[in-house]
């Protein structure tokens, strides 16, 4: 029985001598019985074939990483293990184990301990192969290791998307360049022509019309149609003319001169790279950049660090990229989770109503997943898939604007849901009357007359009613009993008349306090 081994030097095929220690299933087994041996009682090199050229070594080195059997190798075997009729191959390679037995035929097997003794060869390499001095082996390791990273560096499709997280990187970083040098020169020539700047929003037109007028006094004779409209023309033409700017000398609008010129060249570069990205995320990533957009997808590759990294995220990962502070904050202070990151700034996104955006983003995120899966791992990938993401996102898009335009709209508020029209059934309204102190002092004085006419009224009802009495008595009694009952009555209602005009006084007093 023989086990090939790979080494920086070249293709070792030892023999194993006792084949009893690769039936243990137990690694601490197999460690003591090494240690009690040795290792030349349980393995010995048999054949060794030496790699010419380091660049031998890194093509063969790729060739087994990707499980194929070079000529070299083919050669080896044939004029080694295929002449031995009951010789069985041990390969630690699945990939190029296989592709030995469709090719020679040979029985390729992979026992128990075969991790374990492979890696007993590794260590003890110097012990099995004398041939080769340690210095020489190191020497080969030092120089393959160079050359298959530069290779792998090379070749990779994984370093493909490295372009497209420096061109994003460098886009924003311009993004900030510009708008720190047009504030600059706005400030800068504001102290000449400040009624200029109200006119012109956009950065690279002002840069432009400074450079074309120059002094304010040239405004009259400048053609400014290829940047505003003929109204805004005259009326920048006749601020200039009324201008409160200071003056200024031909040196210093030479330099802003130049500081225009350079924002100009920096906008344009930004524009020619912007053109370079959409061409780079339309090549690699074709599906991400049909659903989320070509910027967007750039920010979320930079981001994850590749584009194999966005690919292993599932949705809800992609979902709030970006948004990290955020979400440690949240959980922190246990307090709602953010619902977006990165991907908030999508067109989709921006569709949909405020009380859906939510639910929009775990949609499109969870698609965003699939679209960078087939974008990494597919060999031809086209855009089929993101636009079958983005017209199924469409479609939630349309379901919910019909929801909204009728009348039971399902309101999300936390853990429970209610309807809209139970919130505008049980929706309190405040009475701005009910704030106001306004006229209730005429009423409360209106209130107070009525009192006395009510008295004055019960009053003089009670003295006709006592005197018609007292008539009716001086009949059947003397006239001095009727006088003496007719004056201490009268006494009486005066009485009464005075308590009910303190009540009336106290009502009053009480009302302007109220005022008060």
């Amino acid at each position: 029985m023989y086990i090939l081994h790979e080494t920086p030097a070249g293709y070792a095929l030892i023999k194993i001598k006792d084949e009893g220690i690769l039936k243990e299933e137990k690694e601490e087994k197999i460690k003591k019985e090494i240690e009690k041996k040795g290792v030349n009682e349980i393995v010995s090199l048999e054949y060794l074939l030496k790699f010419e050229k380091t660049e031998q070594a890194v093509e063969e080195c790729q060739a087994i990483n990707d499980g194929v059997m070079t000529s070299t190798l083919q050669k080896f075997l044939k004029a080694t293990i295929k002449k031995e009729k009951e010789g069985k191959l041990i390969v630690v390679e699945s990939g190029l184990s296989q592709a030995i037995k469709n090719k020679l035929g040979i029985e390729t097997i992979y026992p128990n301990g075969t991790i374990m003794i492979d890696r007993m060869i590794r260590e003890k390499i110097n012990e099995i192969i004398p041939e080769i001095t340690p210095k020489e082996m190191h020497s080969m390791e030092l120089g393959l290791s160079h050359n298959w990273s530069s290779f792998k560096i090379k070749f990779s499709p994984e370093k493909i998307d490295t372009m497209i997280i420096q061109a994003v990187s460098l886009l924003d970083d311009l993004d900030k360049e510009i708008n720190i040098y047009s504030m600059r020169v706005r400030e800068w020539y504001g102290w000449h022509f400040p009624e200029l700047s109200k006119y012109i929003n956009d950065h690279m037109a002002y840069c432009q019309l400074v450079c074309k007028i120059g002094m304010r006094e040239n405004a009259k004779n400048v053609d400014m149609k290829e940047y505003v409209e003929p109204i805004v023309e005259e009326e920048i033409k006749n601020a200039a003319i009324v201008s409160m700017g200071s003056e200024i000398s031909e040196e210093d609008l030479e330099n802003i001169k130049a500081l225009c010129k350079q924002t100009i060249e920096i906008v344009e570069y930004r524009e020619e790279l912007w053109d370079y990205l959409r061409q780079r995320m339309q090549a690699i990533a074709p599906n991400l950049s049909t659903l989320l957009g070509e910027l967007i997808g750039a920010r979320l590759i930079c981001h994850t660090g590749s584009l194999i990294n966005l690919a292993k995220a599932p949705g809800s990962t992609i979902q709030i990229l970006g948004a990290e502070k955020a979400l440690f904050r949240a959980l922190k202070t246990k307090k709602k989770t953010p619902k977006y990151g990165l991907i908030f700034h999508a067109a989709l996104i921006g569709q949909a109503p405020a009380k859906a955006k939510g639910q929009i983003s775990r949609v499109i995120a969870s698609k965003a997943a699939l679209c960078a899966r087939v974008d990494a791992l597919a060999d031809n990938a086209d855009s089929s898939m993101g636009e079958k993401g983005k017209e199924m996102v469409e479609e939630r898009l349309r379901k919910i604007d019909s929801k909204a335009g009728g009348k039971n709209i399902v309101v999300n508020t936390g853990k429970y849901t209610r309807k809209q029209e139970d919130i505008l059934a049980n929706k309190k309204v405040f009475e701005n009357g009910k704030d106001s102190t306004l006229g209730k002092e005429e009423k409360v004085e209106e209130e107070d007359d009525d009192k006395e006419k009510k008295v004055k009224e019960a009053s003089h009802t009670s003295s006709s009613s006592t005197s018609s009495s007292t008539s009716s008595s001086s009949e059947s009694s003397s006239s001095e009993e009727s006088t003496s009952s007719m004056s201490s009555e009268s006494s009486s209602n005066e009485s009464e008349e005075e308590e009910e005009k303190k009540r009336i006084k106290k009502g009053k007093e009480g009302g302007e306090k109220k005022k008060l």
